[in-house]
């Protein structure tokens, strides 16, 4: 198997951290979702780094920084989220990096090389070959293709906003 390392600085349990309120280093071997060691699903919370050649987490959240060498499948994610190849999350809080990227809820940035999907862009920047997002409150888009249900012209070119903040 190959695997990779990953250094975490994570909460080891929810009932020490209600009791001690204590935090600890672990390091997880991770190769691909589901094939990690500890089991993502006793600790699924990580406040730190979370780093792996596939980084997941299908039940938990990472605070901090969470780098895929490959990609990204975290749930949810407040800081950085980074896959080279692609990220797919469910929430991200802050930046977000990959060749194709794929959320459902995004405040902050998301920059993808290719293709960025987001269901609902909140105040957030999308910037990328093409860009798509199903609503977009306070956010714009930036790139060769931008698609937004609600925004000013559903496909424009170049740049595109909100049709409600237009003056």
């Amino acid at each position: 198997f190959v695997f990779s390392f990953s250094l975490l600085a994570e909460v080891s349990n929810k009932e020490a951290v209600s009791q001690e309120n204590d935090q600890g280093i672990n390091i997880r071997l991770c190769a691909f979702p589901s094939y990690s060691y500890p089991d993502v699903k006793e600790v699924p919370d990580v406040v730190g780094c979370n780093f792996g050649l596939i980084t997941f987490g299908d039940e938990g959240s990472v605070k901090g920084a969470d780098i895929g060498l490959i990609g990204s499948m975290t749930r949810n994610v407040k800081g950085v989220d980074i896959g080279l190849l692609f990220t797919k999350t469910e929430t991200v809080n802050g930046f977000q990096f990959g060749c194709l990227n794929l959320d459902k809820h995004i405040s902050g940035a998301s920059c993808g090389l290719i293709y960025n999907s987001s269901a609902e862009v909140n105040e957030a920047t999308q910037v990328g070959l093409i860009n798509d997002s199903d609503f977009t409150n306070n956010g714009y888009q930036f790139g060769l293709i931008n698609i937004m249900n609600n925004g000013f012209c559903k496909v424009f070119p170049f740049f595109n906003m909100p049709k409600t903040e237009l003056p």
